[in-house]
């Protein structure tokens, strides 16, 4: 009897653990970047959602809410680069870096730790990264 007990309550927990990880979520992919644009999220490995997408050339500053929350980033672009401040309107205490067209950065912490969490604001421009500009990140395919 004992041994049927012990058994049933093993059986139980391998069910609850089964159950436990069926809902766990799926990984998150830089996929989750519109195909044109360029994306930021505020957790490593394009978790979280991305939380900062733009299409268009300009100069932008995070907003209050995302500032110094970025830890990845994705550039899906066809045709645009995207330089990456440490400030807001486009300044840096620690310099900048872009990241090229089709490029992505899955952890800042690796990649480039001054900007981990750091990114207040950020200038998309249509062309190459300058070559005096700290490129981050590695290609990606579509």
């Amino acid at each position: 009897m004992k041994r049927s007990v012990w058994r049933m309550g093993i059986g139980a927990l391998i069910l609850a653990g089964g159950a436990v990880a069926g809902v766990l979520p799926a990984s998150a992919s830089w996929g989750e970047c519109s195909s044109g644009y360029l994306c930021l999220w505020g957790n490593r490995n394009y978790s979280g959602g991305p939380w900062f997408e733009k299409n268009a050339n300009g100069s932008y500053n995070t907003g209050w809410s995302n500032n110094d929350e970025t830890s990845s980033v994705a550039n899906r672009s066809g045709s645009s680069s995207m330089y990456l401040y440490n400030d807001t309107n486009q300044s840096s205490e620690h310099g900048v870096v872009c990241l090229p067209r089709g490029y992505s950065a899955p952890d800042l912490n690796e990649t480039n730790p001054e900007f981990d969490d750091r990114i207040s604001s950020l200038r998309i421009f249509s062309g190459a990264c300058a070559s005096s500009v700290t490129a981050i990140g590695s290609p990606r395919s579509s």
